[in-house]
């Protein structure tokens, strides 16, 4: 497995190892081989920012149920973080236990 430093940089190391290809070298393979590594660079770079905003986004969208009737028992919850007990004292442990302390206070 690779470091997270090195796994960062690998788009800008494809970069730039093509680029140095297209520059210092006169071989027609070697200029093919130079753009195609450029375009994984800039292929993995696109791939890696898509995805990052696609799990970003998501997570500070606010997801609410509405009160129903009968055995479906789904709710609004409310929760103000940090979480804090009926005493005041804030949560610092699970947090779907610290929810269902400040939920019962």
């Amino acid at each position: 497995m690779l470091p997270l430093s090195l796994y960062e940089l690998l788009p800008y190391i494809y970069l730039g190892v093509g680029a140095v290809g297209c520059a210092l070298f006169d071989s027609e393979l070697i200029l093919i081989a130079s753009v195609l590594i450029i375009l994984a660079g800039f292929i993995v770079l696109w791939m890696r920012i898509d995805y990052r905003r696609n799990v970003i986004e998501p997570v500070f969208t606010d997801v609410r149920f509405d009160k129903r009737e009968g055995d479906d028992r789904r709710q609004i919850v409310t929760t103000v973080f940090p979480l804090v007990d009926a005493s005041g004292t804030v949560v610092t442990e699970n947090r779907r236990v610290g929810e269902r302390r400040a939920l019962a206070a």
